[in-house]
């Protein structure tokens, strides 16, 4: 279990398979996901409402997850907003999709399918590292 406590969790994810796993995962962890199934969704869920941690795949239609992830660091430096954790999830292993994810100002990268113990792992990690834990409001 988690020793961070998670209140609120913006998941976006556009398979209904993985929306299904990764809902139970952050249920299983004590969150309340707001999940949504394009990254353009995910951007206008974020301007309504302040989470600890966005979770976001990186291949969905519309936007995708980077496009997604900047348009969410250029929101809050505009609206003078804390940084928010943002991690990965992908099913490409490459190198290059990594580094796309933190060129484009996201904090983890989490690689698909994943079990619930490196999930949780890689979240303790990213909000350890960043601080976070029931700062949503």
């Amino acid at each position: 279990m988690m020793e961070t406590k998670l209140r609120e969790v913006l998941l976006a994810e556009d398979n209904p398979t993985n929306q299904m796993i990764f809902h139970a995962y952050l249920g299983k962890l004590g969150a309340r996901a707001t999940v949504v199934g394009s990254g353009t969704a995910a951007v206008r869920a974020f301007a309504r409402q302040a989470f600890d941690v966005v979770i976001m795949d990186l291949q969905m239609p519309v936007m995708d997850g980077v496009e997604a992830a900047r348009k969410i660091r250029a929101m809050e430096a505009q609206n003078g907003r804390p940084r928010t954790p943002i991690m990965a999830l992908t099913a490409d292993t490459d190198e290059d999709a990594r580094d796309d994810c933190l060129d484009a100002g996201m904090d983890a990268h989490l690689v698909k399918p994943a079990t619930f113990t490196a999930f949780a792992e890689a979240l303790e990690s990213l909000v350890r590292k960043a601080g976070k834990g029931s700062q949503a409001a």
